[in-house]
């Protein structure tokens, strides 16, 4: 009789198990396919750009956008001769936002500390290139400021 108590243990112990294991696998999926929908939902955000010495205001959809003096840049600061042809780069890479100094002249500051690798930001964070300092906003955030 104790042989039967023991197998009926046992095989309530291998149900037990696998059905956690099936359980934790089923939980990592879950959490994993959420994450997905979330990076894939904040690279669709707008990005905006309020430049606080000329009251100038900027918004992107683009995964990445280039700072400087040249035309091909997207926000270009031609009347500050502090400021590089390509100074810096924003960019998105997973579901963060990045900034990165372009080996400027002047350097890049994210609230006031210099950067010399790319370096996170975040919603008010404040880039300057340059004499020129930038406010950053990201759609989901609900403290936007109004652009005109």
């Amino acid at each position: 009789m104790s042989a039967i108590i023991i197998l009926i243990l046992r095989a309530s112990a291998a149900i037990c198990l696998y059905a956690f294991l099936g359980f934790t696998i089923f939980i990592i999926w879950k959490d994993l396919f959420r994450k997905e929908n979330k990076i894939e939902n904040h690279l669709d955000e707008t990005i905006y750009f309020n430049i606080l010495n000329t009251d100038e205001s900027y918004c992107f959809s683009d995964k990445e956008i280039f700072i400087g003096r040249s035309k091909t840049a997207q926000i270009q600061l031609v009347d500050d001769d502090a400021v590089s042809n390509m100074h810096s780069r924003i960019f998105s890479k997973g579901s963060s936002w990045w900034v990165e100094d372009l080996q400027s002249t002047n350097g890049t500051n994210v609230n006031g500390n210099p950067i010399v690798i790319p370096t996170t930001i975040a919603s008010a964070d404040q880039i300057k290139c340059g004499n020129t300092i930038i406010e950053i906003h990201f759609s989901n955030d609900p403290d936007i400021p109004v652009i005109s």
